[in-house]
Parts: structure tokens; C-alpha cells; sequence
């Protein structure tokens, strides 16, 4: 049967990536590293003679090779990888994509394995009849400039084998290191995270399932990537390298995840990472992403609010504003509606690590009671002699500042406020105050003239911060020092 499609490989290879050569690095590694090896072995240098050629090889010891050898040259061919979530392949591409850019480049590819091989080069395809013993052997020859070398050079360094089995051999500089796992931060095990599976039939389906994101150390100067299985795939914007052990959805290119995808990582790194957190990483957006996720945790949310404003902060309740001040007075930040997003808000709400400053710092200047609750009124007839003075001398300078008459109440509220003053009625809370100083008022009349001014001043404004009130305690202070300089006797 003839051939349906024929194949442009100087147009496949300009579909690439056009950013750099790292690709062709991560194909060779994945597909070796998705084998059953022991070793994998990385060798990259500068051909001597020729100009601006490179050779790479990865060669393994996986004792079965090349399940179809077939597979390296048939586009879209079915994978056997597609249905194992902890494989990296899923299109069958990738071979291909490096075949067509070096022979686009005037290159060429050898493919050697348990079940024989092929040579690609502008010729065409010829087969290898010498078969290996174990493992596979894939060597690319390619156009590269001296710059482009030394990124590959840099980007295997980048590389998180599965394990230390790898090794990196630069034959021109006769290097050859071992490659091993950066410095592990956490590993969070049991992480729901969207990746491709595919179904009966053979066909790519994006589902869901439980897999672990390690997260590693980034040494200064580097930058923090994301991982699929040991490959980078796009820089990550935390402050870790995040390699996930399952397929990642990926773009054709795989260089790319999409906005969601990485909101749900960055609520991972954030519910793993949250004590970590430094004041500069606290405003990064990877951080606010996360904030805005239905998933991230309490202890996070919290952690987060603490390394950003403090143990000590209140949120600002436009009900009782003089609240907020009290608040800043008493050394607390207080966090208005406009420091953070919506979605953050139903967060912190949903969680509550902040309380409201109306709530921390009641500044209410009555007393509201349940009609239905218990009087804490104390009847007149059981007033002692003292009290029964101190709501006299209350009335009489009342009268004479004002013009107007007062009633007087004692309470025993187990509320804590001392007294409250509204439309010409003035309430001592007995239980606060106490009894001995109630009925010797005169032995502490500093303290219930201080009292009486401050109650007083409410006829003027009823928040404590407001300049009507202020100017209403200074304005009720000197008629109380004036008057009771003309009248002492209000004290007998």
C-alpha cells in the first residue's frame, strides 16, 4: 500500500522550539529514562572535523531495548506509555522531532538496539543489521553554535534523575560526573492533580489521580523550574524546583502548563511551605494565587497573614471605625478590605485567622440588653447612702452644665464597661466599679469627676476618635472645674 502522507522535514524541524536546543536533550533523556535501567549514560561534545556540529548520545542498559524499533520513525504511532500516568511519553513524537531537526540541520541520527537499528541522514533511511546485546544506543549529530553548546552543557546540569544513574560524560573537556537530586525541601505525598491517561480505545483523556510533588532546593543564581518527572518543562515562580511525578498537561511542545494547572501547584507549594515563607516571597504571585484557591489550607491562610501583617492584626469593621484606631494605638496592623482579593477574603472569612476590629476593641458607647434577658438593674431602695450622693451630685452638675435633668441607674452587669451616657440618662455599672468605691466615691473623687467628664462628653459625639468628642471632654472639663470652684458646696 502507498504512503497517505509524505513528511517536510525542513517545515517539521521550524515547528520546534525556537529558544534553544534543551529540547533534543530532554527527548533522548526521558525516553531512556522511562526504560528499565540502571544506567543511563549522557555523552555530549564538539565534532573536531566539522564546523559548529555537536554529537550527542544516550545510551542504557535496559536488557529488553527498543520495543518496536519501528516507533523512531512513524509519526503518531500508539505509545505504549499512554496508559501509565509515571511515564513521561504520551505522542510517540519526540524521536521523530529530533530525527527531522538534524537531518534539517545536515545532521544525522543512529539508532542502536537489542532488535538491530537504523541510520537517518538527507539519504534517507537505511537499517542496522548488528543487534546489541542489552539496552539501546541513540547518537545525533546537528548544527549547534558554540553558544548553543554551552546551554546544553548547563541545561543537563538541570536534570533530576529518578536516581543517581545517570551519568554526564562532556567528552571534549573529558568531564564525567554523576548527575544527582538537588537538596529536597518536602516531599508532599497524595496530591490530587489533573494529568493525561489514556482510556480503552487507546484515546489521550485529561483525568485526575493522586500523585507526590517533591519540592527541592534552587542554589542562588539558578532558576526555579517545574518538573515532569525529572524534566523541566517552564520556570515555576516559587522559590523551589516542583517535579511532579506524573504526566503534566502539557502543550504539543511541552513547555508549557496552563494558568490553572499551576494555581493548583502553587496552593501545594504554598500548604507545604507556608512556615517558610520570608517577608519578599509573601508578595510574589504565586503566593496570591494561591491565597485565591478554594484548597489552600487554614494553617496556610493563617501563616500567610502572619509573616504579611502580624500576629497582632484585626480587620477593619466600617460599622465602628474609632475600633481601627483604638487598635493602631494598642500596636496592632489593622487589614482593610482593599489589601487583599475577593477570593482571598472568602478564604480568610471561610478559615477566620483575623478577628474584626469591632469585635476585638468594642468602642460602643451603649448598652444594648436583650428584652427578653435578665435585669441587672439595681432597684433605688437598694442604693447605699454613698450612691445615693453620687447620682445627687451627678444630677446637680448635670443641671447646671446642661440645663437638664439626669436619671441615674446602677447596674450589676458582668459586662465590663464602667458606665455609659445617652440622652440625658447616666449608668454606673456597679459590678465593674464596686461597691466600696460606689459608696466612697468622695475618697475617690478624682477618679469619678475623670469618670463623669468622659460620660458627659458623649453629648457631643458619640465615638471616642472623633473631634466633636474631644472637643466635648475639654469643653465639659473646664465647666466642671469652673463650676465646682463657684459652687463647692455640690460636693457636701
Amino acid at each position: 500500500m502507498a504512503d497517505i502522507f509524505s513528511v517536510d522535514l525542513k517545515g517539521l524541524s521550524n515547528l520546534l522550539p525556537q529558544d534553544g536546543l534543551a529540547w533534543i536533550v530532554n527527548e533522548l533523556v526521558q525516553n531512556a529514562w522511562d526504560q528499565e535501567v540502571q544506567t543511563v549514560r549522557l555523552e555530549l561534545d564538539k565534532m573536531s572535523n566539522t564546523r559548529n556540529r555537536i554529537r550527542l548520545a544516550i545510551e542504557d542498559d535496559d536488557p529488553i531495548g527498543f520495543i518496536n524499533l519501528a516507533h523512531s520513525f512513524t509519526l503518531f504511532a500508539k505509545s505504549h506509555k499512554l496508559g501509565n500516568a509515571e511515564k513521561r511519553g504520551r505522542f510517540n513524537l519526540g524521536e521523530k522531532l529530533v530525527i527531522a531537526y538534524a537531518i534539517a540541520s545536515g545532521g544525522s541520527v543512529k539508532i542502536e538496539s537489542t532488535k538491530g537499528g537504523f541510520h537517518f541522514s538527507k539519504d534517507g533511511r537505511t537499517s542496522i543489521r548488528k543487534k546489541r546485546a542489552f539496552g539501546s544506543r541513540v547518537e545525533v549529530v546537528f548544527k549547534a553554535t558554540q553558544a548553543q553548546y554551552d546551554e546544553l552543557v548547563a541545561h543537563v546540569g538541570t536534570l533530576i534523575p529518578p536516581k543517581d544513574h545517570t551519568e554526564f560524560v562532556e567528552i571534549e573537556q573529558s568531564i564525567k560526573t554523576t548527575l544527582s537530586k538537588p537538596t529536597l525541601i518536602k516531599s508532599v505525598k497524595g496530591v490530587n492533580l489533573p494529568t493525561m491517561l489514556a482510556n480503552s480505545e487507546g484515546v489521550l483523556r485529561r483525568t485526575r489521580r493522586n500523585t507526590t510533588v517533591d519540592l527541592y532546593e534552587v542554589i542562588d543564581g539558578d532558576t526555579p523550574y517545574l518538573y515532569e518527572m525529572g524534566i523541566p518543562v517552564v520556570p515555576s515562580e516559587t522559590p523551589y524546583h516542583i517535579d511532579i511525578q506524573q504526566k503534566i498537561p502539557l502543550n504539543m511542545q511541552r513547555d508549557n502548563v496552563t494558568p490553572a494547572y499551576f494555581k493548583a501547584i502553587a496552593t501545594t507549594v504554598l500548604n507545604a511551605t507556608a512556615d517558610l515563607l520570608t517577608v519578599e516571597q509573601i508578595t510574589q504571585s504565586w503566593v496570591k494565587e494561591a491565597m485565591e484557591d478554594k484548597d489552600v489550607d487554614a494553617e496556610s491562610v493563617e501563616a500567610v497573614l502572619d509573616t504579611k501583617y502580624g500576629k497582632k492584626r484585626v480587620v477593619h469593621d466600617p460599622n465602628h471605625p474609632e475600633s481601627s484606631a483604638v487598635a493602631i494605638a494598642k500596636g496592632y496592623t489593622v487589614v482593610y478590605g482593599g489589601n487583599e482579593s475577593r477570593s482571598t477574603w472568602e478564604n480568610i472569612r471561610t478559615h477566620r485567622p483575623v478577628t474584626s476590629a469591632g469585635i476585638k476593641f468594642d468602642t460602643t458607647n451603649t448598652v444594648s440588653f436583650d428584652p427578653d434577658g435578665i435585669d441587672v438593674s439595681l432597684p433605688e431602695d437598694q442604693w447605699t447612702d454613698g450612691m445615693k450622693s453620687l447620682a445627687l451630685f451627678c444630677q446637680k452638675t448635670h443641671k447646671e452644665i446642661f440645663g437638664a435633668k439626669l436619671r441615674i441607674q446602677f447596674f450589676k452587669d458582668p459586662r465590663g464597661y464602667l458606665a455609659c451616657y445617652s440622652r440625658n440618662s447616666l449608668t454606673f455599672n456597679y459590678r465593674s466599679i464596686g461597691k466600696t468605691k460606689c459608696s466612697n466615691w468622695k475618697t475617690h473623687l478624682e477618679y469619678f469627676v475623670d469618670l463623669i467628664i468622659h460620660e458627659f462628653a458623649h453629648r457631643y459625639g458619640s465615638s471616642h476618635f472623633s473631634e466633636d468628642y474631644w472637643r466635648g471632654t475639654t469643653k465639659v472639663g473646664a465647666k466642671m472645674a469652673l463650676l465646682l470652684r463657684a459652687k463647692p458646696e455640690l460636693l457636701d
